[in-house]
């Protein structure tokens, strides 16, 4: 079976359907999972963890960057500001697209949203204006969130349920809870 643009994509058997993605953990290889089974629906809704927690690293870093304003604030160092910011989105998102195997067309996307708010933000006083308009980390992830979305379908479409979808809720946003719990202890 083909692996390209590191797709998930599917192949019908008379018999069976397999589904072919690339593993989080092993980049290069390629896992093949019979559908229909609870073993597959089992690592399916383990691989909408790992996606649903990518898209929310995201989301934070998205909002640090272009919601509270941190890109501009960086971008209004002369020079340096703009290709440090630009460089580290571009290449932080790409990593966390590879995560949910986004391909040529998903990361040709990240980083024309990069470049352009690098070529808007290097000029001069317009530029820095431009940055706390032009949102190109929240354009990215909005990406990331199609992504999940049509990962959700996916395991929709292959036997979960939406009681096992909203379990796979109840466990992140206890976790964050917990998190948020241990940050406020920290404080006292």
């Amino acid at each position: 079976m083909t692996h390209q643009d590191d797709n998930i994509e599917l192949q019908a058997n008379t018999e069976s359907v397999s589904e072919s993605v690339s593993s989080p953990e092993h980049d290069a290889e390629v896992v093949e999972v019979e559908l229909g089974t609870e073993a597959e629906k089992a690592k399916l809704l383990d691989q909408l963890v790992q996606a649903r927690a990518v898209k929310d690293r995201v989301d934070l870093f998205s909002k640090v960057m272009d919601t509270y304003g941190l890109d501009a604030i960086i971008s209004l160092i002369p020079a340096l500001g703009d290709s440090a910011v630009g460089t580290v989105s571009t290449l932080y998102l790409l990593y966390e697209g590879r995560k949910l195997w986004f391909g040529r067309k998903e990361s040709l996307h990240i980083i024309g949203y990069q470049t352009a708010d690098r070529a808007v933000g290097a000029m001069p006083v317009i530029g820095d204006i431009a940055d706390f308009f032009f949102k190109a980390n929240r354009s990215a992830y909005q990406m990331f969130e199609q992504k999940v979305s049509e990962l959700e379908q996916y395991a929709r479409n292959h036997g979960a349920t939406q009681a096992e979808l909203d379990a796979l809720d109840s466990q992140r946003d206890h976790f964050i809870q917990t998190f948020h719990d241990m940050l406020s202890w920290s404080k006292h």
